[in-house]
């Protein structure tokens, strides 16, 4: 077989875990290092975690060093992102790994995030065409000392066909033929989610959109300038691919507050138009290619859009009021965190631990801290009606107090 994407497609599996969380996953509004984050909160956090990496609508441009500009951002960035809306905390990175020792590393521990160059991974269409940082999971499989999985939620369309969520099982040797170029490892650790308030969310969107409304017009005025080079359409299709996304999830976060808002269908309905430059981009860089200069109208759409945005989340920062409530598995996701870091442990400790007063270190002044805590993380506070001494050495218990605590009561 002449192919090697092809022999990785024969490779494809259905895999009892990660297939059933890459359903969940809103992969056509993600970027290729945002997937890998959204498959490990939705199983850290089950079905549709990872939809708080939408709540944050914000414009941060760059300037490069050739005088253009772009809204794309490093996977450091991106790391940041996960950690502060997901609670997925990196605890370990390598850098250049070969594909052995991404191997040896995944059976030593937890899934791996991986990310590498998409110009060399045979099951992406941008194999042997383009070169591109993209993620993806590598998890070990039960049984199998050498042989991982590849769990890849990226969705996309590309002039070299289509990309679409997926788990396969290369050969060991494949697998590491993969990763020639070297790759970058990290081991994400999954923690609580910081509850967050939509109403609040909602009003620093907008004062934030407002506040960039210079660098919005700064932006434009270099996309313009960049647009008689092939290089700078080019950037702009990236940008307006990732623009759009970026609306999207936050809608698809819109949707899933559960509430009435009266300007979500608008909110659709402006995504539309930001799929629309995409497409109207993407066939300005192919004309480019052939020595036809973009028009300037791409621009003066994007300036439009870019403005709307602000009026949007102006009218989203109306409508969005009170805060939501955790629900159980948050809060005991909360408690075991607290307690795992008091303690200096792990949370699998926390959890096999007969009594809480097993845990080396977490004396009473310790536990105190922990209570501390779980309140301010949680928005709650132990009155004395819940506040049982019986219940402060044992995790269920522990649990089920906080969650008495949540006015209104958990969400089932």
């Amino acid at each position: 077989m002449s192919d090697p994407s092809e022999a990785w497609r024969l490779r494809q599996v259905t895999h009892p875990v990660w297939s059933r969380v890459l359903t969940g996953v809103h992969a056509d509004a993600l970027d290729c290092l945002q997937a890998t984050f959204a498959v490990l909160a939705d199983h850290a956090h089950g079905r549709g975690g990872h939809l708080a990496l939408g709540a944050h609508w914000r414009f941060a441009p760059r300037v490069l060093d050739d005088g253009t500009a772009t809204v794309a951002v490093s996977l450091d960035e991106r790391a940041h992102e996960a950690r502060e809306d997901l609670g997925l905390r990196v605890d370990a990175s390598w850098s250049r790994l070969a594909g052995s020792q991404v191997r040896r590393l995944a059976h030593d521990g937890q899934p791996l995030y991986v990310s590498a160059d998409a110009f060399d991974l045979p099951w992406c269409p941008y194999a042997g065409r383009a070169h591109l940082e993209h993620s993806f999971l590598v998890v070990p499989v039960d049984g199998h000392d050498e042989q991982v999985d590849v769990v890849d939620a990226y969705h996309n369309d590309t002039p070299w066909g289509a990309a679409r969520p997926g788990v396969w099982r290369p050969a060991p040797a494949d697998f590491d033929s993969a990763l020639t170029s070297g790759a970058r490892v990290l081991a994400v650790e999954p923690g609580p989610r910081r509850c967050v308030d939509p109403a609040d969310v909602m009003t620093e969107n907008a004062r934030h959109l407002v506040d960039a409304l210079p660098r919005m017009e700064r932006y434009v005025a270099r996309v313009r300038a960049a647009l008689g080079t092939v290089v700078g359409v080019e950037r702009l299709v990236l940008d307006v691919w990732l623009l759009s996304r970026q609306r999207m999830l936050h809608a698809s976060w819109v949707d899933s507050l559960g509430r009435a808002v009266t300007g979500a269908r608008g909110l659709r309905e402006h995504v539309d138009r930001w799929r629309d430059l995409a497409a109207l981009t993407y066939v300005a860089l192919r004309r480019a290619e052939r020595g036809r200069p973009a028009q300037t109208s791409l621009a003066d759409e994007l300036g439009h859009l870019l403005a709307e945005d602000v009026a949007l989340a102006a009218q989203l920062a109306t409508e969005v009021t009170g805060a939501p409530r955790p629900t159980l598995r948050e809060v005991r996701g909360t408690v075991l965190s607290a307690l795992a870091d008091v303690a200096g442990t792990r949370e699998h400790t926390v959890v096999e631990a007969q009594s809480l007063r097993d845990l080396p270190g977490l004396t009473s002044f310790r536990l105190a801290d922990v209570l501390d805590r779980v309140e301010a993380d949680l928005g709650v506070e132990l009155t004395g009606d819940t506040l049982a001494a019986t219940n402060l050495w044992d995790l269920d218990a522990l649990c089920g107090m906080f969650a008495r605590s949540v006015p209104g009561g958990v969400p089932r």
